[in-house]
């Protein structure tokens, strides 16, 4: 599938001098860079991106070597994670090394570096933030999230047992997401595997928590997103203080 929209990203020269420092040539970067997640979801819904986060196979070596050689600052605080951060025109951009997570324990994990996008997929959260698109729009979807976004539904890349022990933040992440692009709805099944992995973000940081809730107090449908949170008991274990009338 080509994006069927004006091509917004190509009259943003910050983007097309990144592309070029990590692919020479932008129109034939599919297979060095590509645009990844949130990015590609908002504009299938014809909407600008607040931010251009970007996906590669090159190392996060690689990714240094090449902006430096261009003179492009940079931030390496998410190193650890295949993710160097470019400065250009003052703006920040992600680019972040297709990967693996090795033993996630639910807010940690190690990382293995790959070259295979559809494997990159299969770690992601929800098939919606699954999606890739490269410089001249072609849109890469192995997981789905195509149909989910066109259909309101927001559902785990694999099975969320899985998705939720590698990081229990997935669990607020899944109300803010259903807030915004999906139809509120628990299925029982989910409604089961949330109320039995609700207690474990008190493993969590504080303000790894606030930071999500802060988003879902700002997105639509809120209201049923909390009467959502409370009967999964995710509302109890993320706020035991507050609470709803039944």
């Amino acid at each position: 599938m080509r994006y069927p929209y004006e091509q917004i990203w190509k009259t943003q020269s910050s983007l097309k001098s990144l592309f070029a420092a990590l692919a020479g040539n932008p129109d034939q970067s599919e297979a060095t860079v590509r645009f990844a997640g949130g990015c590609v979801r908002d504009l299938l819904l014809g909407k600008i991106p607040q931010d251009y986060d970007l996906a590669t196979t090159l190392s996060p070596q690689e990714v240094m070597s090449c902006l430096d050689k261009q003179s492009i600052p940079i931030l390496t605080h998410g190193l650890s994670h295949g993710t160097v951060t470019a400065i250009v025109d003052s703006k920040p951009f992600e680019i972040t090394t297709l990967r693996e997570d090795l033993k996630p324990d639910g807010r940690h994990t190690s990382v293995a570096y790959l070259k295979d996008w559809q494997q990159d997929a299969l770690r992601r959260d929800f098939t919606i933030n699954a999606l890739y698109m490269d410089w001249n729009g072609q849109i890469y979807d192995s997981v789905g999230g195509l149909f989910d976004l066109e259909n309101k539904i927001v559902q785990f890349v694999g099975n969320p047992k899985i998705r939720i022990q590698e990081d229990y933040l997935r669990l607020l992440r899944w109300f803010r997401m259903s807030a915004c692009f999906g139809t509120p709805h628990l299925s029982p099944t989910l409604m089961s595997v949330f109320q039995t992995y609700a207690p474990h973000l008190k493993r969590l940081s504080r303000e790894r928590k606030q930071e999500e809730f802060f988003k879902i107090i700002k997105s639509p449908h809120l209201i049923e997103i909390l009467l959502l949170m409370k009967s999964s008991e995710v509302l109890i274990n993320l706020c035991p203080f507050f609470d709803l009338p039944p």
